[in-house]
């Protein structure tokens, strides 16, 4: 019970502060290199959201492929 709380409240809070974003715009813009890279800070917030979760499923397979033998 405590864990379905927990995770409802970790998705409440970040559905509040994407809320939040998305009330207030605004740009972030990178320079590198001489160049310019400008991207709204929505659009930069759910980047880093699909980064972090594209690392962790990555994770989660090579260490299954890792244990795997000795499962078996």
């Amino acid at each position: 019970m405590i864990r379905i709380l927990i995770f409802l409240a970790v998705v409440f809070a970040l559905g509040l502060g994407f809320a939040w974003l998305a009330d207030r715009p605004g740009d972030m813009v990178i320079t590198f290199n001489g160049y310019q890279y400008q991207v709204s800070l929505m659009v930069a917030a759910v980047a880093v959201v699909a980064v972090v979760a594209a690392v962790m499923i990555l994770w989660w397979l090579v260490k299954s492929l890792w244990n795997s033998p000795y499962t078996i």
